[in-house]
């Protein structure tokens, strides 16, 4: 199916990382953002080693593993860092905002080292997709609360997706999607342990081991952690790294802002959320400039 048509990969990703904003929220009401991170990882790297090991999956590479070991450091390692602080400083509806920046580096650096040139309507789409992704942003409860630090965190983390999906674009040459996802799982996991087992100390818990596994027998929790594990991490970033393997980095980063219009779906459907007539307004935006940006690819335009 995803050989046919790569936009199958990019709607399964997109709705992945959209829904697992409503995994996020009830995982972090237990636990400890680093901590949340370790089991995601730990889970990750279980299934993508038992698939493996099962050979439903090949991991292999026909180049060096610095690069893999470099994609690995920018995202997720330092992106969910960058996000995690991000939060810290500012709020979860100012980290929201995070999501309309992320296209706007990725055509930046997809121009420099890519050579990816979409044409003014494409741009025209994206801003649209943009304004509305900052229109439910600005729209939130707490998008009031700002500092300088924390927007310049969060800014940092757009730049590392960004960077991100343009690495993964340029990996593709010569690592498959597998190959890049298993890299990034490993990368995760040994970064956040030792931050999740040092927090652990430093709150004077008396059994490292037994209190990072104890929150794993709370049922919703340990439901949040296998999705965002299983589903997000492998799944969703697998997806991802398949649609950019086959699709300019561009087209595959615009649908970056629709993960912000399923988040808040999935808060309305699941978490009894409220919406907004500018939610709404906001979401018709990213919508339009979703399609726009894939439809008018196909348009040849004068200079």
């Amino acid at each position: 199916m995803f050989k046919r048509n790569p936009y199958f990969a990019v709607i399964g990703f997109t709705l992945i990382f959209g829904l697992s904003f409503v995994f996020s929220r009830v995982a972090l009401d237990r636990l400890d953002p680093f901590h949340l991170l370790a089991l995601r990882f730990l889970f990750a790297v279980g299934l993508i080693n038992l698939l493996r090991l099962l050979k439903v999956v090949k991991v292999e590479r026909s180049g060096p593993i610095k690069p893999l070991l470099a994609i690995g450091l920018v995202q997720p390692i330092l992106y969910f860092t960058l996000e995690t602080l991000g939060i810290r400083y500012t709020s979860a509806a100012i980290s929201g905002l995070m999501v309309a920046v992320i296209p706007i580096f990725t055509l930046i650096f997809a121009r420099i080292f890519l050579s990816e040139q979409p044409n003014r309507y494409q741009l025209a789409a994206m801003l649209v997709s943009i304004i509305g992704v900052a229109l439910i942003g600005l729209n939130q409860r707490d998008a009031g609360n700002v500092s300088l630090l924390g927007l310049a965190v969060l800014l940092g983390a757009a730049v590392s997706a960004a960077a991100a999906t343009v690495m993964s674009r340029w990996l593709s040459r010569n690592y498959s999607p597998v190959t890049i996802t298993y890299a990034m799982m490993h990368m995760g996991l040994t970064a956040f342990l030792p931050m999740a087992l040092i927090g652990l100390a430093e709150a004077g818990a008396a059994s490292l081991l037994g209190a990072f596994f104890q929150p794993l027998l709370e049922l919703p929790t340990l439901t949040a952690i296998a999705y965002l594990g299983f589903g997000a991490s492998v799944s969703g970033f697998f997806l991802l790294n398949y649609a950019l393997a086959h699709l300019p980095s561009y087209k595959v980063g615009v649908f970056d802002t629709l993960t912000t219009l399923i988040a808040i779906s999935a808060g309305v459907i699941f978490l009894g959320e409220r919406l907004t007539p500018m939610q709404v307004i906001g979401g018709l935006g990213i919508l339009i400039g979703v399609w726009g940006a894939q439809y008018f690819g196909t348009m040849r335009v004068r200079p």
